[in-house]
């Protein structure tokens, strides 16, 4: 009587010369369990994934089964799970009660098998190793499945010597110990695990594998793009062709019989008090939104600044300087230029833009660089809070009042003009493909990161644990 199969002995891969796959695929034809487990160590040790069809996968899975690598067993057969195979749940939870010595986990995962496939045909069984011992749960998967492809059937010759096996020859790998499964060996996928698996494929095949590679090519296209946008954009410096009208001085127009505007704004009564007609055409060298910030109420009334140069700043070119800068913050606009650059102070302005929702929406829609003008009136602004969500909070006013500047020439607080916008010409447009690049990076690069994290927190770093295993030798002793 031979000995049992050792799935762990030295190898002898002899004289020929096929590949680790190609030998894994014969073995399976032939159905032959020593070699095939021969051939899956060989492809372990390469660290290669073999394509394989479920019917494969299956019939490997159940050859590691009977030659007692129930680590590797059970790992392919919980990749069939993903497929919907209540047969692989079937063939895991015999493990359980075997191999593993886990029998709470199997007749669990038996007993739910029960219930929802009542009519399977390894049900039977199964209710029968669920009331007898937990040894009889290997005979779920003793018997060979089909192999994938069809082979000849035997010759009598060659079925006489397994017809003529004693039993005591044919109950010997029954009666093998099996070894004892590592607790962590190979860790149960919570559902978002097998969400996650059934997005990215198990890890190590070649569906997981490229699908980390594309997350990788996103991930460094968005960083590449988000530099790219950043510096190309808001560089109004590049501008080549200056419209007629930014050459003019604003138009400032008293009015005869200016009448109170109604401009409510939620639970805030707001009041304009017209001061003056008002025509401005500018570049857009900064811009800022207030509106989502919800620090004060007035943020609402005019939720956008726009800070524009005109006249001898555009004319002269003072503006394509690199020592010529501005930026806003907390309703101010500064200008920075060094001593030896000529500036005009007074063709230059932050403007508070009240609007009607349709105005609101193309001043959402500039960017630096724009060529606009702006045809309204400048307006003081009386407003009374009526129970607003923020004054409960302590922030802002009862009543509070903001008035408009009337000159060109003055500085500091107060010196920006409160325009109530009726109308926006666009005269020049800006180039939108940094902006339109940077937003699309930057959504990308949310997107790959986001995957990332969820393949981290969900899915193993390795396909199965090591835990547990013997070293192994390829070429002999």
């Amino acid at each position: 009587m031979s000995p049992p199969h050792d799935p762990y002995a030295p190898i002898d891969l002899g004289a020929d010369k096929f590949s680790n796959s190609d030998r894994l695929k014969q073995a399976l034809s032939k159905d032959n369990d020593e070699a095939i487990l021969s051939a899956f160590r060989l492809m372990e040790a390469s660290g290669r994934s073999l394509e394989m069809t479920p019917d494969e996968q299956m019939h490997l899975a159940d050859a590691l089964a009977r030659g007692g690598m129930h680590i590797q067993a059970i790992r392919l057969y919980q990749e069939l799970r993903i497929e919907k195979n209540p047969e692989a749940d079937f063939k895991i939870a015999a493990l359980w009660l075997g191999p593993a010595q886990r029998a709470e986990e199997g007749k669990a995962l038996l007993a739910q098998l029960a219930e929802t496939h009542p009519n399977h045909p390894l049900l039977k069984e199964a209710q029968a190793v669920l009331a007898q011992s937990p040894e009889q749960a290997q005979s779920i998967y003793s018997a060979p499945s089909p192999p994938p492809t069809p082979a000849q059937s035997p010759t009598p010759a060659q079925a006489t010597p397994a017809a003529q096996a004693t039993p005591a020859a044919q109950a010997t790998p029954t009666a093998q110990a099996a070894p004892v499964l590592p607790e962590q060996a190979v860790p149960e996928l919570s559902t978002w695990g097998l969400r996650a698996q059934a997005l990215f494929g198990p890890v190590g095949s070649n569906r997981y594998k490229l699908a980390m590679r594309l997350l990788q090519v996103i991930l460094l296209a968005s960083i590449a793009g988000l530099l790219i946008g950043y510096l190309a954009k808001d560089r109004y410096r590049n501008l080549e062709e200056v419209h007629p009208a930014l050459l003019q001085e604003p138009k400032q127009k008293k009015l005869t019989e200016p009448t109170p505007i109604a401009h409510d704004i939620g639970k805030i009564q707001v009041r304009l008090n017209p001061r003056y007609g008002y025509e401005l055409a500018g570049l857009l060298v900064s811009k800022m939104s207030y509106g989502s910030w919800w620090l004060k109420d007035m943020d609402d009334i005019a939720p956008t600044d726009l800070c524009l140069i005109w006249g001898k700043n555009v004319k002269k070119g003072w503006f394509r300087s690199p020592d010529l800068g501005f930026h806003q913050n907390f309703r101010k606009c500064y200008v920075k230029w060094t001593c030896g650059l000529p500036f005009e102070s007074q063709a230059f302005s932050n403007n508070h833009i009240v609007a009607t929702a349709e105005v609101q929406a193309q001043l959402d829609d500039l960017e630096i660089g724009d060529q606009i003008k702006l045809y309204g009136r400048l307006v003081n602004v009386r407003a009374i809070e009526r129970g607003t969500a923020m004054h409960a909070l302590g922030f802002g006013s009862s009543n509070y009042s903001w008035n408009t500047s009337t000159k060109r020439d003055d500085k500091g607080m107060g010196a920006c003009e409160v325009i109530f916008v009726e109308k926006l010409d666009l005269l020049r447009r800006a180039p939108r493909w940094p902006h339109q690049l940077f937003r699309l990076s930057f959504g990308a690069f949310l997107l790959a990161v986001g995957l990332l994290i969820f393949r981290a927190g969900t899915l193993p770093f390795q396909p199965y644990s090591r835990q547990g295993r013997k070293p192994r030798r390829l070429n002999g002793p």
